[in-house]
């Protein structure tokens, strides 16, 4: 039922217009059900660039700004280390909140701003942009049928820099596909991690994630700042098909290749172990690429938002507190060189 006491559009400030931060205004600005009234960001020269490219928006180099009367929610595109306090601020002043992921650094700061958000009645929401894109939700439908077994998940999220101070790039990268794990599988029993640094010695800039899951299901995770090329994909094997996604392209970003034996036919379970080439293979005629609209993450996950303030739908928090555990165990297992249980 709507909240009739909610109006729209929802007034709402952006903290920084840095690397995110543009996208962020962009889509609320063409978002009917938001009016941006307010960016803050400390450095004058992006102030500028905004000022040029919105003039009618006021601009502010202090977050303070934004906790006034005049903003119902904030979105929050600052660096992590800041996230828990601005947003702690913004919870308290009665502000919904929109944050870029990580929402922050530890688990016990996530438990904070959830109660917090639950005992002032207000949305706290974080943007896990992959798991509102139209192929993540199309990956969803297929692997939740039950003819699938999953058997292998490769997901490989690498680049050359962006060489970050705030973070290392584990927080950086791996939040985006912790998340999408969560939204297919639910849960992981346990998690491992092993990486190094590199380029600055006290930050993590190559990292291999293993997620293992209650049923045995196994799930891999690459993510690197080192990277000479820059990867966005995903393969997933069943028992009948290997999927690949590729988020780099710009159409048919999904393929679904049919698996075979012999001339035909699913793989069984219990199919003999003496697989040769000659009797075990994906059959490259059988490609098939489905046809899934266009849609930006970005801007399905501002709708989310909204229409979560205008139904008074406070989120349970599960999402941002499984993301935060399990990041928090990436780090641990690293330390410990162990495997870290999840529950």
């Amino acid at each position: 039922m709507k909240n009739k006491k909610i109006k729209t559009p929802i007034r709402i400030a952006v903290l920084g217009y840095g690397r995110w931060g543009p996208f962020i205004v962009n889509n609320l600005v063409r978002n009917k059900g938001f009016k941006v009234v307010l960016v803050v960001d400390k450095d004058k020269k992006r102030r500028d660039s905004f000022r040029r490219k919105f003039p009618n928006i006021k601009c502010s180099g202090k977050i303070k700004d934004s906790f006034s009367n005049s903003c119902d929610a904030v979105a929050v595109s600052l660096p992590v280390k800041l996230h828990f306090k601005v947003v702690c601020d913004a919870l308290n002043v009665g502000k919904h909140v929109f944050c870029e992921k990580p929402l922050v650094r530890t688990f016990k700061e996530a438990e904070i701003l959830v109660d917090l958000a639950h005992k002032n009645k207000k949305v706290l929401f974080t943007d896990y942009t992959l798991i509102y894109s139209r192929e993540a939700k199309y990956f969803k439908k297929v692997l939740n049928s039950k003819k699938e077994k999953v058997q292998i998940v490769d997901i490989r999220r690498l680049s050359y820099g962006i060489f970050r101070k705030d973070v290392d790039v584990i927080y950086d990268l791996a939040p985006h596909d912790t998340a999408l794990l969560l939204y297919w599988f639910g849960l992981p029993k346990k998690v491992f991690a092993v990486g190094k640094t590199h380029i600055n010695k006290k930050i993590l800039d190559d990292v291999f994630l293993v997620i293992v899951y209650e049923d045995g299901l196994i799930a891999q995770i690459h993510v690197s700042w080192l990277y000479p090329k820059k990867i966005r994909d995903i393969i997933i094997v069943t028992n009948n098909k290997m999927l690949t996604y590729d988020d780099l392209k710009t159409i048919n970003k999904i393929e679904i290749i049919k698996k075979t034996e012999g001339l035909g036919g699913t793989l069984k379970p219990g199919f003999p172990s003496t697989l040769n080439n000659s009797i075990y293979k994906y059959t490259n005629n059988k490609i098939y690429r489905p046809n899934i609209p266009r849609n930006e993450p970005l801007s399905e996950a501002c709708s989310q938002f909204l229409s979560r303030i205008i139904k008074g739908r406070y989120a349970d928090g599960e999402m941002d507190l499984a993301v935060s555990k399990i990041l928090e165990a990436y780090e641990e297992s690293l330390r410990k060189k162990s495997f870290i249980n999840i529950y």
